[in-house]
């Protein structure tokens, strides 16, 4: 079955005098495809236009005029639960799977490639990304390296091959061998192969959490193997970095920010990290070692590391995003001097990027940015919302940015953020507290029957 729920498509595409590219960059980062837009533009002379690669249809405030729904999980709930307003998102390497296998999305590339010489993509990720058209130019780092190193049993193995501090792991080959184990190594943390955002990995206590573990997984997780981690106690600290590759053993820092964390599930971030100096030092030198570790691979792109340290001021290495991050458009907003976007086009047609330093990133002033996530799977939307535009907290510190993803009068079933905020300010823990309001008070808005929670 090809897995796309709906599309909408220009009806001259294929004989108008527009370039279009894909983009899986939508809701929170739709504002990078007009920086992507312009510069194709400016760097080909034609008209680029984008097509939008959706997991649900969007709100009327991201709405688009091409766009294509691709979603087989959300499709077999549709025909379940015999309704077609129904939300559920997902993992953008499943989403990355459906593309490259749908047969209405190949026969529209080769078409579009008939009056075009190149076809851009700029996917979330690159994992899982399979297109064999030789006139497609993926904006990201080589699909085969970035699934490899997406599955958190590779990462680990990484970090190990490095002799980075991290917790100690066993590998289980299933869900049944891993069973027969768990009053022995209970409590611990459980990975799946692929997860994003804390989903599909999850504090296991007993028997009963593990097999909750177990009926969450998605597709792409249902076969395949588990990382078991011993609980890292006494947090303190759980420090984000955002990096680039740009060529062999070559391996930049852009940012370090501290993760939000609830539950052990990732929420946002708070810039800038309130970490020491000496755990900036060990943490850009873990992170350098990574990407040069990548690189030697073929990697080349923007990618994540996240770190953990506790009340011993020990650190560790938890988590490898060989991808854009959650974050990826606050740092292209919040960087003035390095044009983030233009890099990562230069690295994919194989031209020279300009030199710059971490310092050229930094900037004197402090934001967060937060997933607005129900703790609950179901719940009718009720409401819309959006209030400024992304880049606004950037342009003027004091500023905030709201904003809901689907439409009212649908379901919301599951997925890994239903809106998403952004705040700028001069102090870090009063940004991280509005970002926390905003969050729970357009919850409340927007879902039936939620209501606010006590603001971490």
């Amino acid at each position: 079955m090809d897995p796309i729920i709906e599309h909408d498509l220009d009806d001259d595409i294929f004989s108008n005098d527009v370039q279009y590219f894909f983009t899986f960059l939508s809701n929170r980062f739709d504002l990078i495809n007009k920086r992507v837009e312009s510069l194709l533009e400016k760097r080909f002379g034609k008209t680029f236009k984008p097509i939008y690669i959706l997991k649900s249809p969007p709100n009327k405030y991201f709405k688009k005029e091409n766009f294509i729904v691709l979603n087989e999980r959300l499709a077999e709930c549709r025909e379940t639960l015999k309704s077609k307003n129904l939300i559920l998102d997902g993992m953008y390497s499943e989403l990355n799977e459906e593309f490259s296998d749908s047969v209405f999305v190949k026969d529209l590339i080769r078409k579009i490639g008939l009056k075009q010489e190149r076809i851009f993509i700029m996917p979330y990720t690159t994992s899982f990304l399979e297109i064999k058209d030789p006139k497609v130019v993926i904006l990201g780092p080589d699909p085969k390296v970035a699934t490899k190193y997406d599955n958190k049993i590779e990462q680990a193995r990484l970090f190990d091959r490095l002799d980075l501090p991290m917790a100690d792991f066993i590998v289980y080959e299933d869900l049944d061998a891993l069973k027969e184990d768990v009053e022995r190594l209970a409590p611990f943390f459980v990975s799946a192969r692929y997860t994003a955002g804390g989903a599909e990995h999850m504090l296991v206590e007993d028997l009963e959490d593990l097999e909750e573990f177990g009926n969450k997984l998605s597709l792409i997780n249902e076969d395949g193997g588990l990382r078991v981690s011993d609980i890292v106690d006494d947090i303190e600290m759980s420090p984000a970095v955002n990096a680039i590759v740009t060529g062999k053993n070559k391996t930049d820092v852009i940012v370090i920010m501290d993760q939000m964390i609830k539950e052990h599930k990732y929420l946002g971030t708070v810039y800038p990290s309130k970490i020491d100096k000496k755990h900036v030092k060990m943490i850009i030198e873990a992170t350098k070692k990574i990407g040069n570790a990548l690189s030697q691979e073929g990697f080349r792109g923007f990618f994540g590391c996240d770190f953990l340290i506790d009340d011993d001021d020990k650190i560790c290495v938890i988590d490898l995003n060989p991808r854009r991050t959650g974050s990826y458009a606050c740092t292209c907003f919040m960087s003035k001097k390095v044009d983030i976007v233009d890099c990562e086009l230069r690295l994919a047609l194989g031209e020279k990027l300009p030199k710059f330093s971490y310092e050229d990133v930094q900037v004197d002033y402090a934001f967060a940015q937060k997933k607005i996530a129900p703790s609950h799977v179901f719940g009718e939307i009720v409401g819309e919302v959006k209030v400024s535009e992304m880049d606004m907290p950037f342009k003027k510190t004091g500023e905030a940015f709201v904003c809901t993803f689907y439409p009212k009068g649908h379901t919301w079933i599951g997925g890994n953020e239903l809106g998403y905020c952004v705040a700028s300010g001069k102090d870090y823990w009063k940004v991280m507290r509005r970002v926390g309001e905003l969050s729970e008070k357009t919850l409340a808005r927007v879902l039936k029957e939620y209501h606010v929670a006590e603001v971490d």
